[in-house]
């Protein structure tokens, strides 16, 4: 697919009736919050370290001006882009970044029923000094003078929920990933991926009694009675580098001795250098060394994480309002859904060479418009056969 058609999947009349109906326009007279989602998108394929003053310079170029519908007379300060970053709702762009998900995941193809639908969550932290930024949890001891923000992402081959938190309850992964994967609504359709990060026995409860499977890490030999052991008389794949050593369901109790509701299952096994692994379930259909398999494909979502930091600048802030930093948050999810499904239906290998020939055709795209708005023909070869160098 071709990137003109994936833009026609963010349709000018969507975008005007979700400003309408989250009220971002109202007596706004330069910079209307469609315009700053056209800007915020189109800049992080231009530059790879973006900035409010990159972001002016492009929005008064002449390129943008043509690919925007931009008024091409007019000009704006890199003042006016971050107060309206602090300003326009970002339930506008949530709402936005949940249409493009849906509309983009449409497209993506279907990997058959054999596939277990798997969806990682996981977060990462942005750590910056307390003199730039007042929002946010201080790390404490030497990094006192530190405050970080954190995000939470659930991916399934496309960052399927995110949420951003700056409240210091959040410091805790037992409160931000329990919390992100009861509210995301596609955790009780797949089995959940977790790291070792959510370790309390009462956020297995809960996740086991709404119904959501998942698989996490555990440490080896935690506390617990042993309700069933399970024979471990599968044959091993060949290419299964782990040896399974223990397969049993079994209560766990938490720091205070108390006993979790339900039975979960317990898999341990060992690496060839001897470090053992210990996983925990409530999936109980599956072999033992599928299980470990599934927990393997957990890395996707780290390989995520390295693209939208190298490739999309995450781990930069454009504004340093909730508000600003919400929406750029979710233009950046949408930027990603973009390029994933650019790269999958074009059969590209990597995350990174889908931006770049994205960008490319972007600008191939942009030469063609200007060609025929002077009235040439750009599918039209030279007539001498050659092509005059620039230089």
């Amino acid at each position: 697919m071709r990137v003109p058609d994936l833009l026609k999947l963010i349709p000018e009349e969507r975008l005007a009736f979700l400003a309408d109906h989250h009220k971002t326009d109202h007596k706004v007279k330069k910079l209307p919050v469609s315009l700053l989602f056209k800007l915020l998108l189109y800049s992080q394929f231009e530059v790879k370290h973006n900035s409010l003053r990159v972001m002016e310079n492009i929005f008064n170029s002449y390129a943008f001006s043509h690919l925007s519908d931009k008024p091409t007379a007019q000009n704006i300060h890199y003042s006016s882009i971050s107060e309206r970053l602090s300003r326009a709702d970002a339930a506008f762009f949530e709402a936005l970044y949940q249409d493009c998900l849906e509309r983009f995941s449409a497209q993506l193809p279907s990997k058959g029923n054999k596939e277990h639908q798997l969806l990682r969550f996981d977060p990462t932290l942005i750590s910056l000094s307390s003199k730039l930024i007042k929002i946010g949890f201080r790390s404490g001891g030497s990094q006192e003078h530190i405050k970080q923000l954190k995000f939470t992402i659930g991916y399934s081959e496309v960052p399927e929920y995110v949420a951003f938190h700056h409240q210091a309850t959040f410091n805790s992964e037992n409160v931000a990933l329990k919390q992100a994967i009861v509210n995301c609504p596609a955790s009780d359709k797949s089995i959940v991926i977790v790291d070792a990060g959510l370790q309390s026995r009462d956020a297995y409860d809960e996740l086991f009694d709404q119904g959501i499977n998942f698989i996490t890490r555990v440490n080896p030999n935690p506390r617990s009675v042993v309700f069933e052991e399970n024979s471990l008389f599968e044959a091993t794949p060949d290419d299964c580098r782990l040896r399974l050593v223990v397969d049993r369901k079994l209560y766990l109790y938490n720091r205070k001795g108390k006993k979790t509701k339900n039975v979960y299952r317990y898999i341990e096994a060992v690496k060839p250098n001897g470090e053992v692994l210990a996983f925990l379930t409530n999936v109980f259909d599956l072999q033992a060394y599928e299980i470990a398999a599934l927990y393997k494909k957990r890395w996707d979502i780290e390989v995520f994480f390295k693209f939208i930091k190298q490739e999309l600048n995450f781990s930069h802030l454009l504004s340093r309002s909730v508000n600003g930093i919400k929406a750029v948050l979710y233009v950046r999810m949408i930027l990603s859904l973009l390029i994933i499904t650019y790269q999958r239906l074009n059969r590209i290998k990597s995350s990174k060479s889908a931006k770049q020939q994205f960008a490319l055709e972007m600008e191939a795209e942009l030469m063609k418009f200007i060609v025929r708005l002077y009235g040439g023909d750009p599918d039209k070869p030279p007539t001498n056969g050659n092509i005059a160098p620039f230089w």
